[in-house]
């Protein structure tokens, strides 16, 4: 007898040879429905992962920014209640430089270490210099009043918990529409300097103090230099 004829087998698909598309309705539906299912893995994975970022972007603070560019923070973190709302700007390009948008309104924030306060024209210098990195004008030149000897005997002693030796603020100017003034806290003995641009709208020395007064007020020390001071954090 004749052996049965043996069907050759199917060969096996080189590595570089793609399977065609099924051609049959169901399995075109389950490749559909696969396809489908994995499209929706992709994008919906996209969008958890950008609301993520979106919410821990959200969550950071003023603080948080502060001890990232105010140079002078590691040794010196002065905390402001009053700026804790704001949000941050896109930024200046300068690192050490803080922006803040504060209901619309442009607060800057620098911190400088090594600054000479062995007399009262070298500080005016030094809160220039700050004003100018702040606002990239050359040739600024603002007087500049030391006015803590004036304030209430609560607040002076707000700012000496928080080692604050001068509370310097300059005479307004304007850039634009928008009046400013120049505000500086320094600390003689670690010879450092924080300055600010406020917003302002008096030109009033008197009225000047007043519209500063709650930055004054919510003026303090980060909890962690009270406690490398030895001092309790109450």
């Amino acid at each position: 007898m004749f052996p049965h004829p043996v069907a050759p087998a199917t060969p096996r698909p080189a590595p570089t040879t793609y399977r065609p598309a099924p051609t049959s309705p169901q399995r075109r539906g389950l490749y559909s429905a696969w396809l489908f299912s994995a499209l929706l893995f992709l994008v919906g994975g996209a969008f958890l992962l950008d609301a993520t970022l979106d919410d821990s972007s959200k969550a950071l603070t003023v603080k948080d920014g502060m001890a990232d560019s105010i140079l002078t923070y590691s040794e010196w973190p002065l905390r402001f209640a009053a700026l804790e709302d704001c949000h941050d700007s896109p930024g200046l390009g300068r690192p050490g430089i803080m922006q803040l948008d504060c209901d619309g309104e442009d607060v800057r924030m620098i911190g400088m270490s090594h600054v000479d306060v062995k007399s009262e024209e070298a500080v005016k210098r030094a809160m220039n210099r700050g004003l100018r990195a702040l606002i990239f004008q050359d040739g600024l030149e603002l007087d500049s009043t030391d006015v803590k000897s004036g304030l209430s005997e609560e607040d002076k002693s707000r700012l000496d918990k928080a080692k604050v030796d001068q509370l310097r603020v300059s005479q307004s100017y304007r850039r634009g529409d928008e009046r400013f003034i120049s505000v500086a806290f320094v600390q003689d003995k670690a010879a450092a300097m924080v300055v600010m641009q406020i917003p302002v709208k008096s030109a009033s020395f008197e009225r000047k103090l007043e519209e500063i007064n709650e930055l004054v007020r919510g003026v303090s020390l980060d909890s962690k230099y009270k406690e490398r001071a030895g001092e309790a954090n109450v």
